[in-house]
């Protein structure tokens, strides 16, 4: 039985292959809705602490840290979020902690990874639903795992509620799944290089977001060089002996990138174009992504 929910909260889901430049285009997309006066939460999962690495913040794992403009930032793990959760049934620490020192609870956890999958994507959800403590936050970007990790999270709700449908645990992974499948509250960004491989596995994973979820992911397309270009490169013929080579492997990356973000054009429900920053400084790259990642959000 589906249920209503009324909290305005947006979720936003970022995922794609590895190396596509997900983190920071989830902290462009971040930065992009906070300065339009929207207070946001930017979450990682996992333990590798790259927000607060890259931007040079406090550690504070889960505890949200502020990082500029409305941004909070905040790291998730699973344990920790399944301590979360069961802690706001007991209602005292000291009970939850007994509650993961036993040996079978630890046996549990080790046998049923997807117990950790189910609490990050709970809490993820929980503003939504109106669980536990709300999560003052007008949107919240999800720094997702890549793409077959990201589908094993999504669909952690509908495998325990298959397997238990009735009771606390049964009501909430149907309404975490609910959530997810809920295009007024879930948004999923995939993020992708204008390449062939990178191209294909997008849209895989759009087809498995569809077929799941009926979700219409937004794909950006991730440093693309030739942005607005309208003049063809000089032939090999125009440049001295010691630029042949450069102009022809610029040239090949121009096609390659043509050809990739011809076929999302006509492939990917909808797709944004995101320029190649020229910088390796992490804040510096969000900051130049942060205008063309408006395309994901202000539709929403």
């Amino acid at each position: 039985m589906s249920r209503e929910f009324t909290n305005k909260q947006k979720l936003f889901f970022v995922s794609g292959k590895g190396g596509v430049g997900k983190s920071l285009t989830s902290a462009a997309l971040a930065l992009d809705m906070a300065r339009s006066g929207k207070k946001v939460l930017l979450v990682e999962l996992g333990d590798a602490r790259f927000f607060s690495r890259s931007f040079q913040l406090e550690d504070r794992g889960a505890e949200p840290t502020p990082w500029k403009d409305g941004v909070d930032v905040a790291a998730w793990e699973g344990e920790a979020c399944l301590r979360e959760y069961i802690l706001h049934y007991v209602k005292v620490a000291a009970i939850a902690d007994l509650f993961f020192e036993n040996s079978v609870m630890k046996s549990l956890v080790r046998a049923a990874p997807a117990l950790n999958e189910l609490a990050i994507i709970g809490k993820a959800t929980s503003g939504v639903r109106n669980f536990a403590a709300p999560m003052p936050y007008d949107a919240i970007v999800v720094d997702s795992y890549a793409t077959g990790h990201f589908l094993a999270l999504l669909k952690a709700a509908r495998g325990m509620y298959e397997a238990v449908k009735f009771g606390p645990m049964g009501r909430h992974s149907s309404d975490i799944d609910q959530v997810l499948c809920d295009p007024e509250h879930t948004k999923y960004v995939i993020v992708t290089l204008p390449e062939e491989l990178p191209v294909s596995e997008t849209l895989e994973l759009q087809k498995s977001l569809n077929d799941d979820f009926k979700a219409t992911p937004t794909v950006f397309v991730n440093k693309c060089q030739f942005l607005g270009a309208t003049e063809n490169l000089p032939s090999s013929a125009e440049v001295p002996e010691a630029a042949k080579g450069f102009v022809a492997e610029m040239d090949r990356i121009k096609n390659v990138e043509t050809e990739a973000r011809q076929r999302l054009q006509k492939e990917a429900a909808a797709s944004v174009d995101g320029p190649f920053v020229f910088s390796v400084d992490p804040a510096e790259v969000a900051e130049g992504l942060h205008p063309a990642t408006r395309g994901l959000w202000t539709t929403s």
